[in-house]
């Protein structure tokens, strides 16, 4: 009886914390306000291409210890029944 009316009365809690979408839009400075959609007709803005900013330059790779845990795969799943080809998902330290 314990964990489900603590989960009620944690669920009636966050539910309370939302004041709408319209009162958030008030908050906001007009820097941040939202852009207006675009209309059908026009499309967004395409970046320019980039370009070489000086020449090529090899980078050697970090051998610090603290890097190479960072980037290590701790754990591998195999996710079945995704259709196609096989799936895995992986997570990292760091």
């Amino acid at each position: 009886m314990k964990h489900p009316l603590l989960f009620a009365v944690a669920f009636a809690g966050l539910a309370a914390c939302d004041s709408g979408t319209e009162t958030r839009k008030e908050a906001l400075p007009e820097a941040q306000a939202p852009t207006p959609a675009l209309p059908a007709s026009q499309s967004a803005p395409t970046p320019p291409p980039l370009v070489a900013a000086g020449a090529p330059a090899t980078v050697q790779p970090s051998t610090d210890e603290s890097s190479q845990s960072a980037a290590s795969v701790v754990k591998l799943d195999v996710l079945t029944k995704q259709g196609g080809p096989t799936v895995k998902l992986f997570g990292t330290a760091g």
